[in-house]
């Protein structure tokens, strides 16, 4: 089954699209059987338009609005039937902020996002009870490429947050399979280092409940209830850079559609409930992610 976890770290708030890890845009749940390989792609629009000043918004600021596109790949082997390997790719067709003052001349930033390479393990399923407990933990990768930039550079339009760092993931499901429905609490928390020029971006935690029910024979509705906490972000200087990080909590109504031949497509909307940043940030409106999904047999 494939769920639509919409989270894109750095980048969902907190300066509206600054760079980060960005495969988290839609990722699976839960563990692969063994020597089954889950492919899911997908593709993620996201805009802002205004600034928040805690949480209240605020009109003074240089932005008129802001906009990204991605996409991107998630790959996961069973190695065993209890541990899988993940891999998560990204790239930013652009991240595009225009200004008030030039409205006809907006920076736009492009390329690699942050990689992650992880390993889930199952730590405890039970058929009777229909309880499941999966943890993981894993390491970013920087963009070995050279993004690219048009009209001018800003931090925010960084597709990726040019340093390593660490994951750790959780997942924790309950089945009720006499009325179709399914509990899902997902946890990721997200360890940025400093990258080359000395600036490291905020930390993240991210706390997902999903609600699922079984529509009919091949659809399934989920709805998501999400927040989001970031830490400051840290300049080079040491000083803490007071205009990022805060709590945002959103929801999500997702549908997924089982179509021929085991082939899921999904589609899911991020509408942000409730925000509070620290100091004043470009905020994020709304978001949608489109996301395809197939498990493949490789055994012989």
């Amino acid at each position: 089954m494939f769920f639509a976890i919409v989270f894109i770290s750095n980048n969902t708030y907190s300066q509206c699209c600054s760079g980060g890890n960005s495969c988290g845009g839609s990722t699976n749940v839960g563990i692969v059987e063994k020597a089954n390989l889950r492919v899911t792609a997908f593709y993620r629009h996201s805009y802002s338009e205004d600034y928040y000043k805690a949480d209240k918004i605020n009109e003074v600021g240089s932005l008129q609005n802001a906009y990204f596109n991605y996409t991107g790949a998630i790959l996961s082997y069973g190695i065993t039937h209890r541990l899988t390997a993940e891999v998560e790719l990204g790239y930013f067709l652009n991240k595009t902020q225009i200004y008030k003052s030039l409205p006809d001349n907006p920076i736009i930033g492009s390329g690699i996002a942050n990689s992650v390479i992880s390993l889930k393990y199952n730590l405890f399923n039970n058929l009777a009870s229909n309880i499941e407990y999966t943890a993981g933990i894993g390491m970013k990768f920087p963009s070995p490429l050279d993004p690219k930039y048009e009209g001018g550079y800003s931090i925010d339009i960084q597709p990726s947050t040019g340093a390593y760092g660490f994951i750790a993931h959780s997942f924790l499901s309950k089945k009720f399979p006499s009325i179709n429905f399914r509990m899902i609490l997902v946890n990721r928390f997200e360890y940025n280092m400093a990258n080359d020029k000395d600036y490291k971006f905020g930390n993240t935690l991210f706390t997902s409940l999903f609600l699922t029910e079984k529509l009919d024979k091949n659809l399934m509705g989920i709805l998501q209830v999400r927040h989001e906490f970031r830490t400051n972000d840290i300049r080079p200087d040491k000083t803490i850079d007071h205009n990022t990080g805060g709590n945002i909590y959103i929801v999500s109504p997702q549908v997924n559609y089982t179509v021929f031949k085991g082939w899921s497509a999904g589609v899911a909307v991020d509408v942000p409930v409730y925000r509070n940043y620290n100091g004043k940030q470009f905020a994020n409106l709304c978001s949608f992610t489109l996301s395809i999904s197939k498990q493949f047999s490789l055994r012989k």
